[in-house]
């Protein structure tokens, strides 16, 4: 899609270059009446460039919160990957751990080729947030109740039920010891403590609850939100003229500034008994997070009468410079 410079049309090199000479002294009246060929000459020589349509919702850019740097630690953090924490420290990626021991009573070691293990580790840190890893520990660990209590005079045991690890190799279940299970993911058992306790009784996991709390005092309401969008939409505005194929973005009328739009918002408040009012600083993230609308005149947005009258008082302006003799 062609999409024009943000540059002035009817640009001079009078205007950048001050030891600039026209190359021919041109009376001003002739300029006003030829002003199809100025403008053809002037927007014909000019390259223009071709830039992609990017239609923008927002006047201001919006955040991109996974580049910021605790997102990015915290997903490299969840992928078991090599990263450098907000303190600047850097911490190791996860690495699968060694086998169990050769007297292990299961035997794991002639179960589980390496290859399987290394297919586990990596479609386990593959999953991105805690409830799918949970689910997945959760899916591979069953817990039961003792096959023998021993209980002495002393003391009685705290340990009240047992768990058995599996995997599964081309569809068939097989069981393995707690150190394969644990060295193979490389977890520590507070995991599957932690997924077993949030296994329901239906077999599905509970949310994640970390971060979704509603202790937010500050956070604005929708309501409130509504009511400043409700006040903003009030503002009569246009679109431009020239450049309404290369932009969405809309424009009031002169003069107009945020500090103004709030001072009548303000009122409108007072006039309407509404109690819970934004502040200015929440008032303006609204109008450039959510509304694509400007305060002034595009430099593209020009009669034809008025870029010809620039082009002629540059060229006077000029001609009074050179024909200026010094005492």
């Amino acid at each position: 899609i062609e999409k024009e410079s943000d540059e002035e049309p009817f640009h001079a090199d009078s205007d950048t270059d001050p030891d600039y000479i026209p190359t021919e002294d041109k009376n001003i009246t002739e300029v006003i009446i030829e002003p199809n060929k100025n403008i053809t000459e002037a927007t014909t020589n000019r390259k223009r460039r071709s830039r992609r349509n990017i239609e923008r919702v927002s006047r201001k850019i919006i955040r991109d919160v996974s580049k910021w740097a605790d997102e990015k630690s915290k997903t490299s953090l969840n992928l078991g990957l090599e990263h450098e924490n907000r303190k600047g420290i850097q911490i190791k990626g996860r690495q699968m751990g060694a086998l169990c021991a050769n007297t292990c009573r299961l035997k794991c070691a002639t179960k589980i080729a390496k290859e399987y293990r290394d297919l586990f580790f990596n479609e386990f840190w593959k999953l991105k947030d805690h409830k799918r890893k949970w689910d997945f520990i959760a899916h591979h660990v069953r817990q039961v109740a003792k096959k023998q209590v021993t209980i002495t005079a002393e003391q009685r045991s705290r340990r009240n039920y047992s768990r058995e690890y599996y995997f599964y190799i081309r569809n068939e279940k097989q069981r393995i010891c707690k150190t394969m299970f644990l060295e193979t993911l490389n977890v520590l058992e507070t995991w599957i403590t932690t997924a077993l306790r949030k296994l329901k009784d239906g077999g599905l996991l509970e949310e994640d609850k970390r971060g979704k709390h509603t202790n937010r005092p500050h956070k604005l309401s929708p309501e409130l939100i509504d009511n400043v969008k409700n006040h903003i939409n009030q503002f009569p505005v246009v679109p431009s003229h020239y450049t309404r194929k290369n932009t969405m973005k809309m424009y009031l009328e002169e003069g107009l500034t945020i500090q103004n739009m709030y001072r009548l918002y303000n009122e409108h408040c007072e006039k309407n008994n509404i109690t819970t009012a934004a502040t200015s600083r929440q008032y303006r993230d609204i109008f450039n997070e959510q509304f694509n609308i400007g305060f002034f005149k595009p430099k593209k947005d020009q009669c034809t009468v008025c870029s010809v009258f620039n082009m002629a008082m540059m060229l006077k302006k000029q001609n009074c410079s050179n024909n200026m003799t010094p005492i």
